[in-house]
């Protein structure tokens, strides 16, 4: 039945906020067709490392993310795949891409692979009104003590990974989706 909610909720079905259903098909499922500039870099800079497919449609996402909220500074961890930072260039070639742990505060979005950025570090910086989290490997039990904390906005995430947007003017919500 889990499989079958994340399945709906990834293609917008069962999606009652209208922000939460607009993410959900602007950045996780986008139309068949449709491709960022940017998607060359990705695929250049990943054939160059020799990064396998499933890293390239991740940081195809987060390309896609950066892009829908004009990320102007972002936080990521200093041994991220190429990948990843040629997605945030693409979406913003003046962005300031940070590694350092204590400037992660400056940042509207915040990306994180297992746990790089502690447990206690992310709920800290998880209610400032518009930031975004965006995490890899998220370590077992962490989604839910996110959603927990968190006061207002949406979360997007499966077993793996997980999309959290902060927002103050909406009641905080969660949908279960396939990346």
């Amino acid at each position: 039945m889990e499989y079958y909610k994340r399945w709906r909720h990834s293609r917008g079905y069962g999606v009652h906020s209208p922000f939460a259903y607009d993410l959900v098909k602007s950045v996780i499922r986008i139309p068949q067709g449709y491709a960022y500039y940017g998607y060359e870099d990705i695929d250049v800079t990943a054939y160059r490392s020799g990064i396998p497919v499933s890293y390239i449609k991740e940081a195809e996402m987060l390309l896609r993310l950066a892009a829908y909220f004009d990320v102007k500074r972002a936080f990521m961890p200093p041994e991220s795949e190429v990948p990843y930072r040629s997605a945030l260039l693409a979406a913003n070639s003046r962005m300031e891409i940070t590694t350092a742990i204590g400037r992660a505060n400056r940042c509207s979005l915040i990306c994180s692979t297992d746990d790089y950025l502690p447990l206690e570090k992310l709920l800290a910086l998880l209610n400032t009104p518009g930031r975004i989290f965006a995490i890899r490997n998220t370590p077992e039990g962490w989604s839910q003590r996110l959603f927990d904390a968190l006061e207002h906005g949406v979360m997007l995430y499966d077993r793996h990974r997980a999309i959290i947007v902060s927002r103050p003017e909406m009641q905080k919500v969660a949908y279960s989706i396939k990346f």
